[in-house]
């Protein structure tokens, strides 16, 4: 029904009297390892009083960029928003007091699912929201596919200097490893590679969890997406993007910016190569951290060691990361000279 025009609609439902409309804030599905196979309950958050708001609800493999606007591409109201609708819950309105519906997965095929919805209000325009977690769906015999969400950046303290950690979550059937891409948000900025073939690390309850140190140095200001790839043994792959924008800013005035993001805790990124280009300085040195630390044309791994503490790889990560920081402050005073 997204399909269709506001005009279209509005003979059988009044007009919205508070003109904003509401999108509704999903409880579940939470971040990964939703793993189910005939049914899940999804779960969200409105506004009450809504009286003429409808919702239609869908799913679909990824989730989009958080500046995603579906009102200009094309002119129509779909364009990335090209997900499959679930039938029993079109038209579910707003003022509806439960908040949730029993979603039949029986004639979904297998995979790992982001649900959206889209608010119809007439006459104002429609406006989306969409799951931060995932739902994977695994039927009798089939394959266990991956699943990822962005955890880091989420919109809050994600204002930096010179280098942010980005980190990630994924469930599935290891080893599985994460490409890690970027762009940024003004105008149509295509995808640039970041990192390719990390190893991820499982943890204790089945989750696979990484972190990479973006180094921001030669980045300019501004706003920054991030979209996580993963991929199991089996080439099955599954693709998240950040909810939120790294946002680097600087100082104008001549301070000290202060030490870069860290890893801190985070576990093993090792095996991958941090994509580079031609005037790139060397990578970060190997050391004893599970953290990677890299920007455009940093390279290499270093493989972790069992036990170390939150503060020797937070330390190692902010050593490294002013190695890149130094490395590139030398290449541009050599240009100058």
């Amino acid at each position: 029904m997204h399909l269709l025009a506001p005009l279209l609609l509005g003979a059988t439902l009044a007009p919205h009297v508070g003109g904003i409309p509401t999108r509704a804030r999903f409880e579940t599905p939470v971040g990964v390892g939703n793993v189910v196979d005939a049914s899940f309950e999804v779960v969200w958050l409105d506004n009450q009083e809504d009286l003429t708001g409808l919702f239609d609800f869908f799913y679909q493999p990824t989730n989009l960029p958080p500046d995603f606007n579906f009102m200009n591409c094309d002119g129509t109201f779909v364009c990335a928003l090209d997900g499959t609708p679930i039938p029993a819950a079109q038209d579910f309105p707003i003022s509806e007091i439960t908040n949730r519906f029993a979603w039949d997965l029986t004639a979904v095929p297998s995979g790992s699912y982001f649900v959206y919805e889209i608010t119809e209000d007439p006459p104002i325009p429609p406006i989306w929201s969409m799951t931060r977690g995932v739902v994977t769906v695994r039927h009798a015999g089939d394959a266990l596919f991956p699943a990822v969400v962005v955890t880091e950046p989420d919109g809050l303290g994600d204002t930096v200097a010179d280098a942010f950690a980005v980190q990630f979550t994924a469930s599935g059937q290891g080893p599985l490893t994460a490409t890690i891409e970027w762009r940024a948000a003004e105008g149509d900025a295509p995808l640039e590679p970041l990192a390719l073939g990390l190893a991820m690390s499982e943890g204790d309850d089945g989750l696979h969890r990484g972190c990479f140190v973006w180094d921001l140095f030669d980045e300019p200001p501004g706003y920054y997406y991030v979209r996580v790839t993963v991929t199991d043994a089996a080439a099955r792959t599954h693709a998240a993007w950040s909810p939120s924008s790294v946002v680097v800013y600087r100082d104008p005035r001549p301070t000290d910016a202060g030490p870069p993001a860290s890893c801190g805790a985070a576990p093993i990124l090792d095996g991958g190569v941090v994509a580079a280009d031609a005037a790139s300085e060397p990578g970060a040195p190997p050391g004893p951290c599970d953290c990677r630390v890299g920007g455009r044309g940093a390279r290499g791994g270093n493989a972790g060691a069992a036990g170390l503490t939150t503060i020797a790889c937070a330390a190692f990560a902010a050593f490294a990361a002013f190695a890149v920081r130094a490395a590139a402050r030398a290449r541009r005073s050599r240009r100058a000279d």
